[in-house]
């Protein structure tokens, strides 16, 4: 009896460490002395649909967990990875561009004209005075001259600056060239038309130039009698500023541009019209839709502009007329000075107001010194000339790098116009008897028309009497013939290449790729998120309490 009491016993003893063990690993399963933070995501991790999330707490080894962990977390930073350069591409709006060709109703534009000489010789010859210095205008001209070139070099860096100082005084006489002394004749879609139809512009290098801008731009495409424009210029009574170097680059004869209705002429942008010469230009038409960074042309401010006899035009806006605004801004503050070959805004109409002088400005004192004297005295506006110099390359460096702040961008517009030209020329006029003739006639008729508006009629005299006397005068005209040669037009338009709609399913793509996860799972880390936060909310709070409580006992 006692032995069997004895074996009970220790049967006993030896079941009770295995219930011990069986309890302790029950409570292990059931998360017993475990925060409810991390029950819920065991208990997530074993229930979600989202694919190896289960082997952290179900490995068969805490190595197999810690492997899985680590590959989840690899596949959390590819994900977020990806997710950031989706975002990132979105961001930047990509566009697809499409190019169309339809039929159109041609849109003729306005078409600018120059003389490539900057002043009219026999009104240079006439040496008008300067009122303000009281002194004529070849004097004036030397006395610049000297100024810049003490030592009677020539070059083209000289020149041009004698041509830049040269135009702060030209409001005061008018030796440029007169429109009826240019264009003789025109006919604009069948019409015949005259330099009364031309505008006056001012260009700051070109000087005078005259802008068709017609009534009805609607035209057939009828070639170049019915469907456009034909102007016969003289090239005679020119007279320039140039060097032996400069020579090189000058072409006797006209600066012609095509631009954009109600827009400002660019002459830098436009093409030769060479004399003895007929210069055929065919258009074609293009509609330019953008969509990035761009603003709708009502939005978009019109910019003025004041030539140097004072008058302010108002333009249409362009992407390049805003940045000469902010060119001459920026001189202004740099230089305290603005630069005489980019046009002025309608801001700086008052410049002296303003205590703001052009770049290459002499005054009156030093222009009326001796030529010693003059030379010794021009460091003020040579350090103007050179911060011109200087801020004009800086201009250049921060468009070129994309560094312009963001008050002076200049936004594209959002429907554009452009006009493709296809440029050709041949011999023009001949020598045949009635060619003469006709030009005869031509001036003839500009003179009456001329002499009935008050205009001078001196060069238009001498074109005659060249007709008549002098057999190479037909090598002093020139002719432009602007045209569309077809009924069809283009389009270029974006369309955006990256929807909020191609974002969503790229993301759902990668879910599935880095992580496994389907839409329904994605609702399930959701559901857990708000789990997790409410049982911290109650952990929290909780803590809070019984902080207070031990407070009370203190």
């Amino acid at each position: 009896m006692a032995t069997n009491s004895s074996e009970k016993r220790q049967s006993a003893g030896n079941s009770r460490p295995n219930k011990l063990s069986k309890m302790v690993e029950k409570m292990r399963r059931d998360g017993f002395g475990e925060s409810p933070s991390k029950k819920l995501l065991k208990q997530f991790c074993e229930s979600t649909s989202a694919h190896g999330f289960h082997k952290i707490f179900q490995g068969s080894s805490i190595l197999h967990r810690i492997v899985w962990l680590l590959i989840i977390i690899t596949a959390f930073s590819g994900f977020s990875a990806h997710l950031i350069s989706l975002f990132s591409r979105f961001n930047e709006g990509p566009v697809n561009t499409e190019i169309s060709v339809y039929s159109t109703n041609f849109v003729f534009p306005d078409i600018s004209i120059c003389a490539t000489s900057h002043f009219s010789l026999r009104r240079y010859e006439r040496n008008p005075k300067i009122r303000s210095l009281n002194k004529p205008i070849k004097e004036l001209v030397s006395d610049i001259r000297s100024f810049w070139d003490p030592n009677n070099e020539s070059d083209s860096e000289i020149n041009g600056d004698l041509l830049n100082s040269l135009k702060s005084y030209l409001h005061e006489v008018n030796i440029t060239k007169q429109s009826q002394e240019m264009i003789l004749h025109c006919d604009f879609a069948g019409t015949i038309c005259s330099y009364i139809n031309f505008t006056e512009y001012i260009d700051p290098n070109y000087f005078s130039c005259f802008t068709f801008s017609p009534r009805e731009r609607h035209l057939l495409v009828g070639g170049e009698r019915d469907g456009g424009l034909s102007v016969i210029m003289y090239v005679g009574d020119m007279m320039n500023f140039i060097s032996e170097e400069d020579s090189l680059r000058y072409s006797k004869g006209f600066r012609a541009v095509i631009q954009e209705k109600g827009t400002r002429p660019e002459m830098l942008e436009g093409f030769y019209v060479q004399e003895h010469a007929c210069t055929y230009v065919q258009l074609g038409y293009t509609e330019e839709v953008v969509l990035r960074k761009c603003a709708e042309e009502e939005s978009l401010q019109p910019l003025e502009f004041v030539d140097r006899y004072g008058k302010v035009t108002q333009y249409r806006y362009s992407v390049r007329d805003c940045q000469v605004n902010l060119y001459q801004n920026f001189l202004n503050e740099s230089c305290r000075c603005v630069s005489e070959i980019l046009p002025l805004p309608a801001k700086f109409r008052n410049i002296t107001r303003h205590n703001i002088t052009f770049c290459h400005h002499i005054n009156e004192e030093r222009l009326k010194q001796s030529r010693g004297a003059k030379s010794n005295d021009s460091s003020s506006v040579r350090e103007k000339q050179e911060c011109h110099d200087n801020a004009i390359n800086e201009i250049h460096k921060q468009v070129s790098a994309k560094k312009t702040k963001k008050d002076s961008y200049c936004p594209l517009k959002c429907n554009n116009t452009r006009y493709e030209m296809r440029v050709m020329q041949n011999k023009w006029p001949n020598d045949a008897n009635e060619t003469r003739q006709a030009l005869w006639e031509a001036t003839q008729r500009t003179m009456h028309e001329a002499r009935s508006r008050g205009d001078s009629t001196e060069v238009l005299e001498e074109i005659m009497e060249h007709l008549k006397n002098d057999p190479y005068a037909l090598q002093r005209f020139a002719k432009l013939t602007v045209y569309s040669h077809s009924t069809m037009g283009n389009i270029v338009r974006e369309n955006w290449a990256y929807l909020a709609r191609n974002l969503a399913s790229d993301i759902g793509g990668i879910l599935g790729l880095w992580l496994g996860v389907s839409i329904i799972s994605t609702f399930e880390f959701f559901e857990l998120f708000i789990q997790l936060f409410s049982v911290r909310r109650k952990e929290n709070q909780q803590l809070q309490a019984a902080s207070a409580a031990d407070a009370e006992l203190a």
